[in-house]
């Protein structure tokens, strides 16, 4: 390895280090056509992993994002990479989404999804970014503004579990400039990092360059701190479950009490394990005050409780089985002409902007809102379930319809205006309910 430039050496350290791909992985490249991405492509390429180089085109910035498309394109051309490509209309996602969404947020909605579309497609290991140092002390400020908690202030992962990687975390921007020197490559930049429009650019622009100025080696002292609350996150989700031991039996039942007699924590405890049930702080805070009543009851979006004399059991009102397709049958047709008969029990989905991986099953959680096909703006899911006169006891357990987090059907009362089929379309997807019988229906 004599010679090799200290960016590869850290990407490969990095690689081996978090076991973010192994020698035969294929990995899709996000490839904008800057510094960072170019640099990622070159290096991932060099390591002898197979790449798949990915161009999201948002048309915001007229010639100049025509013009990072043709280089990425050229970029990709020149390594040796397969290149794909894709134009996104930004303000028609914004414009059809139930929620108030950020230009920003709607391109990296539209960037992660398309880019998951592709590393399906192609049987690709991971998502390979090209973020690096800087960018995690910039997320690092903005999650300290917020007054976030340890998970925000430990910055960006090498790797999650969407099976995106990070293998230039560690490298610094002027470790990037140096390789994309040595190896002759160019880069475009985009006339928008210059902006203050957005806070990342602020902070990135103004408020970085005025802290170093003032505390010289501030940047090295807060990356320092960032791989200290990393590995400090690290252990305490291992010290989390191995309390979880403690109290919690093979049934899923919690004891409670001994938790709160037992743990100075408890609050803290009850909310790491139960939050993926859907249970929010507030609610577990609740259960340890009222730890000592019985009959109480706490629903989640995936599970419900019940607290009995200091005992918290899970009820389990309807397993949803992970796998859609125990629940649901979907199948392809073509054209855009519709059934002459339906029933509520299937929806229609334009399958030139959705496909069956994209589809996916929970229950209804507190808060969620579709929007309804035939009517403007958002409704509640629990209005429709009030309009249906759904049992509050099965409101818990009603299987929800959802592609990322939109809600696509609230299953056999309402479908979302999302994705549905229209004169554009050249083939849809039916998505039939077959599981068992719901309440009322």
């Amino acid at each position: 390895m004599m010679g090799q430039h200290r960016l590869l050496t850290a990407a490969r350290e990095s690689i081996e280090h978090y076991q973010l791909l192994s020698g035969e992985d294929k990995v899709v490249v996000g490839l904008s056509g800057g510094a960072d991405s170019v640099a990622l492509l070159c290096v991932l390429k060099k390591l002898g992993y197979e790449c798949v180089a990915a161009h999201c085109n948002f048309h915001l910035r007229g010639d100049e994002s025509d013009r990072d498309e043709n280089h990425a394109r050229a970029i990709a051309s020149k390594l040796g990479v397969k290149f794909r490509a894709i134009d996104f209309n930004v303000e028609e996602e914004i414009a059809k989404s139930p929620h108030p969404l950020s230009t920003e947020m709607a391109c990296r909605n539209l960037r992660y999804d398309w880019f998951e579309k592709i590393r399906r497609e192609e049987k690709a290991a991971a998502i390979a970014v090209a973020h690096h140092s800087s960018d995690n002390v910039e997320t690092f400020l903005l999650n300290l503004f917020r007054g976030s908690g340890l998970s925000g202030l430990r910055g960006m992962v090498p790797i999650n579990d969407r099976r995106i990687i990070r293998p230039l975390l560690n490298a610094s921007r002027g470790d990037i400039e140096d390789f994309l020197n040595t190896e002759a490559l160019g880069f475009v930049n985009d006339s928008t990092n210059a902006q203050n429009d957005y806070r990342r650019n602020r902070i990135r622009n103004r408020i970085v360059p005025a802290i170093e100025q003032e505390f010289p080696g501030a940047v090295t002292g807060m990356l320092k701190t960032i791989a200290h609350l990393y590995e400090t996150e690290q252990f305490l989700k291992q010290a989390v479950e191995e309390k979880r031991d403690i109290y919690q039996d093979d049934s899923g039942q919690i004891n409670v009490r001994k938790l709160k007699e037992s743990e100075p924590s408890a609050a803290y405890l009850l909310y790491s394990w139960l939050k993926k049930d859907g249970l929010s702080r507030t609610q577990t805070d609740s259960i340890i005050l009222s730890s000592d009543s019985s009959g109480l009851t706490f629903r989640g979006c995936a599970e419900t409780f019940l607290l009995d004399r200091g005992i918290l059991r899970p009820t389990g009102r309807l397993e949803l089985p992970e796998d859609f397709g125990v629940l649901y049958s979907v199948s392809r047709v073509e054209g855009n002409r519709l059934p002459s008969v339906r029933n509520n029990m299937e929806i229609y989905l334009d399958a030139s902007v959705l496909n069956e991986e994209d589809i996916s099953v929970r229950r209804w959680c507190k808060g969620d809102r579709i929007a309804p096909f035939g009517m403007k703006g958002s409704k509640m899911v629990s209005d429709i379930f009030s309009d249906a006169k759904v049992p509050v006891d099965a409101k818990s357990s009603w299987p929800i319809v959802t592609a990322g987090e939109k809600v696509l059907w609230v299953t056999g009362l309402r479908a979302s205006r999302l994705y549905s089929v229209g004169p554009q379309t050249e083939s849809y997807l039916i998505v039939r309910y077959t599981g068992p019988e719901l309440p009322g229906m």
